[in-house]
């Protein structure tokens, strides 16, 4: 992978999230709307105190003080570059157009494949774990006939509708950029491990992404979060199935605090 170049403020911002990971809102506590995150980075730099919030410990403002300098930054890069991974800030010309306009939208994506941002079409295509046949099967059609027309299909790579979507958009042989799935892990951390293959031609024809910090493995917690990703990237969620009170129910709740078709 060929190292990426980053901005100062894109390198402030993963200063940030090497400390705070996903935690959105800590990083907004520091950040009022509109600061700019290379200000502040300076202003630690110069020995200046760090906004106080509640929310953010005094272990964290200790790790950011002491991972603020260049050669931090440089050692983080290389970090994620030597696992194939590049990251995508708020300040990104790549970052998606449609996720910067929800509430709280992640700082950084980090991303193996390629992520584009500006997407004609983007769908999610979301359902059941524990889905039926006519469930799997409405999934990956739904999923083929969206690449056939352009249209880039978001999902989770749970087992079940996920996993179907995807695999019908990527049946689409002259789809340019068939699929994007979002985890709720590290992006190099492959949950459930059986969708290996499913994950590896993902991030060949089109994207993997997760606001986790890479080799952060899934939890309870992270599966929620990342679903206003999936709704907050897309123009639209198709619900396949759904249990009551289930992930993809929460997704749904998601896309309509978003204004999203559903």
């Amino acid at each position: 992978m060929i190292k990426r170049d980053y901005n100062e403020n894109e390198r402030a911002w993963l200063w940030l999230s090497r400390v705070f990971g996903a935690n959105v809102r800590a990083v907004d506590a520091l950040l009022p709307k509109g600061a700019s995150p290379a200000e502040l980075r300076r202003d630690v730099l110069c020995g200046a105190s760090l906004p106080t919030s509640p929310v953010v410990k005094e272990e964290k403002r200790a790790l950011l003080k002491a991972s603020a300098d260049d050669a931090s930054i440089d050692r983080y890069v290389d970090w994620l570059c030597g696992r194939g991974v590049y990251a995508v800030t708020r300040e990104s010309s790549d970052y998606p157009k449609l996720l910067g306009e929800i509430y709280d939208p992640p700082t950084v994506l980090y991303v193996i494949g390629r992520l584009q941002s500006d997407l004609k079409l983007p769908i999610a295509v979301i359902g059941s774990r524990k889905s039926s046949d006519y469930g799997i099967r409405m999934a990956e059609f739904f999923g083929a006939e969206l690449a056939k027309r352009e249209g880039c299909v978001i999902s989770g790579l749970a087992v079940g509708c996920d996993s179907a979507a995807a695999s019908g958009a990527l049946s689409v042989a002259d789809s340019a950029y068939p699929t994007i799935a979002v985890l709720g892990s590290g992006v190099n951390v492959v949950y459930p491990q059986k969708n290996r293959r499913l994950y590896c031609e993902i991030a060949e024809r089109g994207a993997v992404i997760s606001e986790l910090l890479p080799n952060q493995p899934p939890s309870k917690l992270s599966f929620p979060q990342r679903n206003r990703i999936i709704s907050g990237m897309a123009r639209g969620v198709l619900v396949v199935e759904a249990g009551e009170h289930s992930g993809t129910s929460i997704t749904a709740e998601f896309a309509l605090e978003h204004g999203r078709d559903v």
